[in-house]
């Protein structure tokens, strides 16, 4: 399931239908220090917003997409993007939990303390973020604080890449296409098993009919010979 608040996001996207350049940029700073709108690939789809590519607003854009498809350690290894804000680092570091909880179901606090850019803090500071995205509905899991990990039952997905969609189109078909032989094996190993119990039935039935007939024609025998 996406990380969706569609009607906070379709209101960014009415605006930006109407919005260029510097107007973009504020609206997509507006987008990313919201605290319920955690999916952008629609507002990126948009061709007011696109069209900040190769302007001087693109670094923009480029932070929409690196929330978009990033995580926290993408940012920090760049320089040109523009500054965060608390809640867009908050946000982002949210974002970062979620690819990592979809990675892997046992996350150790280290990674994630690294993930997040936050070796030099505290565990409960980590720990507040992490009980945030779970409290948001962004990830089901627990915290094993003695054994320093987060143990992830679920977490809800990210924005696709574009050029991702067909290799996952592709996974989501083989998927399928398993899943249905599956099935199949299943419906088939039934049929042979009600086709086994019918045979083995029959059979009973036989051979309590054969007990019957032989009963009574022993019993006619003994009634014969005794008259």
């Amino acid at each position: 399931e996406a990380m969706t608040d569609n009607s906070g996001l379709e209101q960014f996207i009415l605006l930006a239908r109407n919005q260029k350049n510097r107007a973009c940029v504020a609206l997509i700073q507006q987008v990313l220090s919201s605290r319920k709108i955690f999916v952008f690939g629609e507002l990126l789809a948009l061709e007011n917003i696109a069209s900040l590519r190769g302007t001087e607003h693109e670094p923009h854009l480029e932070l929409l997409e690196l929330f978009a498809y990033g995580k926290y350690s993408d940012y920090a290894s760049r320089s040109n993007l523009p500054a965060l804000s608390e809640p867009m680092l908050l946000k982002l570091r949210k974002l970062t939990v979620c690819s990592l909880a979809h990675q892997q179901r046992v996350v150790p606090y280290a990674t994630l303390q690294r993930e997040l850019g936050m070796e030099d803090s505290s565990v409960r500071a980590l720990e507040d973020i992490l009980i945030e995205c779970m409290y948001g509905g962004l990830i089901k899991a627990k915290l094993d604080q003695r054994g320093q990990r987060l143990l992830v039952s679920f977490a809800k997905a990210r924005d696709v890449r574009p050029e991702d969609l067909d290799s996952m189109i592709e996974k989501l078909t083989h998927w399928c296409d398993a899943a249905g032989a599956v099935s199949r094996g299943v419906q088939d190993k039934m049929g042979f098993l009600a086709a086994r119990f019918e045979a083995e039935a029959k059979l009973a039935e036989d051979h309590d009919e054969r007990i019957r007939a032989n009963t009574d024609a022993f019993i006619k025998q003994v009634e014969q010979e005794g008259g």
